[in-house]
């Protein structure tokens, strides 16, 4: 598929003659595990096969001998078990989202369940002494399990994704439970991309994306984007509003304007491409 956008020729074009990028797939932020992330996170066309080999230098990773291995010495040794288990998460989401999803995917969503921790999230903090899931660590499962349970009608897994969201909404997207405070002040400012970092703008994203939008616990966050934004937005008579000329009916619609004319302002800032956005630090 051929594509004319200029940032997504860009992220292509380290291809071989093979379709692979001869990297370590999860080489930041060029190797094909980010390129496919960022593909799907611009919206790519989906079902260019192109991708395939890609998707497959991924997968020989993820699931290699090696990878299998060490998780399963992770799970000898600690309870919870720490892991990295947004890389398995994106690999899902974008498998799904660029529709190069095949039965491997499985496996990794079995993965992520079977290390999920009893608070409904993920942590890959090997020097952690705590029972907290990481924010970082546990949106982007959420996000993948959510499609993931969308698109195959699974209930199991969708049981998992509530459990995910409740990390999030019982702390209001941002705030700690004891006192109400901001648990980290990364998690108030937006970025793009994200990778495999939080921010509460990711964080309404993704929870638009789940269903879980319309929960009240998502108030403070909302009200904190028109703050971030310098667009007014208001409750009036039940409706969300835009100071756009435009009228939102509800959050996900209010979401989804935010998120365009973010996207609009990023890609003027940035003239020429991604990384010129402001993004997280590896």
């Amino acid at each position: 598929m051929k594509t004319t956008d200029p940032t997504m020729e860009r992220l292509l074009s380290e291809r071989n003659e093979r379709g692979e990028i001869p990297l370590n797939p999860y080489s930041k932020w060029d190797g094909a595990h980010w390129v496919l992330t960022m593909l799907a996170e611009i919206d790519y066309p989906p079902g260019d096969m192109s991708l395939a080999p890609l998707r497959d230098r991924v997968y020989g990773w993820l699931l290699s001998d090696a990878r299998c291995q060490a998780l399963s010495r992770r799970v000898d040794k600690q309870s919870p078990v720490r892991w990295c288990a947004s890389i398995e998460g994106n690999a899902i989401w974008y498998s799904l989202k660029l529709g190069l999803a095949d039965n491997r995917i499985d496996a990794l969503v079995e993965r992520l369940l079977a290390i999920q921790w009893p608070d409904g999230g993920w942590n890959c903090d090997v020097d952690g002494m705590g029972n907290t899931s990481s924010f970082h660590e546990t949106i982007v499962p959420m996000r993948a399990l959510a499609l993931y349970a969308k698109v195959k009608g699974d209930a199991r897994v969708r049981a998992s994704v509530e459990r995910s969201a409740e990390v999030f909404l019982s702390r209001s997207l941002f705030r700690r439970r004891r006192d109400g405070g901001v648990i980290d002040h990364s998690f108030v400012k937006i970025h793009f991309p994200c990778y495999w970092h939080y921010d509460f703008l990711f964080g309404l994203k993704v929870m638009s994306e789940a269903g879980f939008l319309s929960d009240p616990r998502c108030a403070d966050a909302l009200d904190l984007l028109e703050e971030c934004t310098g667009i007014h937005y208001g409750r009036i008579a039940g409706l969300w509003h835009a100071d756009l000329n435009v009228t939102a009916s509800t959050p996900d619609a209010l979401l989804a304007l935010v998120l365009e004319q973010l996207q609009q302002e990023e890609a003027t800032k940035s003239g020429r491409n991604i990384n010129d956005m402001n993004r997280y630090p590896g």
